[in-house]
């Protein structure tokens, strides 16, 4: 089964559940949703970059379902420019994340999430889905003006609930158990439909093709890199080994090194590296959507564990992801082909879910550059 939530950090929500149930008893429906008269729809889904992306399959599967209807969604900054070119949502409502960290900070920020929800509730639902299970958003759907409201119960909050879905023991991707949810409200839907999707636009390949003309890079056969990701224990340091070794294995190869927040000291790595190689190669940091574009324009992505990988695949591009402490079949970009996972897996400490190592960095360690540059060699020759 999925495991989706640190027991480290929500041991203590058996009690907090068992507190909220003697004041909040939200009425139950044994009915199926009604959704050829649903007008406005409402999801909740704070996500980062992956997840996002990961949450393209299930919009797109409740839009087929209800066409017509008013897709509402809230959710991050960074999902609102993912997906904001993308035809799937009507309405963005972005919220900040600190003010629902914990109990605590929905104490002190409670004003600014009545003022959110105020701002959902312009409109009512016909019904409304909070897609992780996360208590603390369970708790802001809570206060939306939606006649039924449905989501797993992984944390608690059933009191909050008309629809309480018990999620199923047999799935293990993110994104099975997001579309299994819609399916269990009866939502209809095939293989290729759960499969995440993003589509370039027009003036997006304009974007990159200027892009690569401006720098001067060959587009015979871009090869994009993506050393960093949002943790340190994510970070494989491998990549300006692999830059080398790739350089020489494909003379007509050019290389996009992207750079993300926090992350300039290993994009400068790199960019050594290349220079050190002779190779064709510019550093690149730019906002989300200019890097999607990016991204797109690549022949092969290689990249740790992070959103890179997951918009790669979701735009059509053969992907590579180096893999730590978390493990592929759970959290892997989510493609029928096209997707290459490398994972030491000899460890009795993987999965963690701890935002350091305590086993200096053994699970990253034991993927070496030459097994990962064969990989993609024998991959690209096919």
């Amino acid at each position: 089964m999925l495991k989706k939530f640190n027991q480290r950090k929500t041991w203590m929500l058996p009690a907090v559940n068992a507190v909220l149930s003697f004041f909040f008893h939200e009425k139950k429906y044994n009915t199926p949703v009604d959704f050829k008269s649903a007008k406005h729809v409402l999801i909740i889904d704070y996500a980062l970059i992956g997840d996002s992306v990961m949450s393209t399959s299930f919009l797109r599967i409740i839009k087929k379902n209800i066409p017509g209807c008013c897709l509402t969604l809230v959710c991050s900054k960074s999902e609102k420019e993912i997906l904001e070119d993308q035809e799937i949502v009507d309405d963005f409502i972005t919220i900040r994340l600190e003010a629902l960290t914990d109990t605590a900070g929905i104490i002190k920020n409670h004003k600014y999430i009545r003022e959110t929800a105020e701002r959902i509730n312009q409109k009512s639902y016909s019904f409304a889905i909070e897609l992780r299970g996360d208590i603390r958003f369970i708790y802001l759907m809570h206060l939306c003006n939606a006649e039924r409201k449905i989501s797993y119960n992984y944390t608690g909050g059933e009191c909050f609930l008309t629809d309480v879905i018990t999620p199923s023991d047999k799935i293990v991707h993110v994104v099975e158990d997001k579309v299994y949810l819609l399916k269990r409200i009866g939502m209809k839907f095939s293989k290729e439909e759960a499969f995440p999707r993003l589509d370039q636009t027009e003036e997006g390949k304009a974007y990159a093709r200027k892009f690569v003309v401006k720098h001067g890079v060959k587009d015979t056969f871009l090869i994009g890199m993506h050393p960093g990701a949002s943790m340190p224990v994510r970070n494989w340091k491998h990549y300006p080994e692999l830059l080398e070794l790739l350089n020489t294995k494909i003379p007509d190869a050019s290389f996009l090194i992207f750079e993300g927040p926090k992350e300039k000291e290993t994009a400068a790595q790199m960019s050594a590296a290349a220079q050190k190689a002779g190779a064709d190669a510019v550093r690149v940091r730019k906002k989300i959507k200019d890097y999607m574009n990016l991204i797109g324009s690549c022949d092969i992505v290689i990249c740790n564990d992070s959103g890179a990988g997951h918009i790669a695949a979701a735009m059509g591009v053969k992907t590579y992801v180096i893999f730590g402490p978390a493990l592929p079949e759970e959290v892997r970009p989510y493609k029928e082909s096209g997707v290459y996972c490398f994972s030491f897996q000899e460890l009795s400490c993987k999965p963690c879910r701890m935002g350091t190592c305590r086993n200096h960095g053994a699970c990253l360690e034991g993927i070496k550059a030459e097994d990962v540059c064969r990989k993609i060699m024998e991959t690209i020759e096919k």
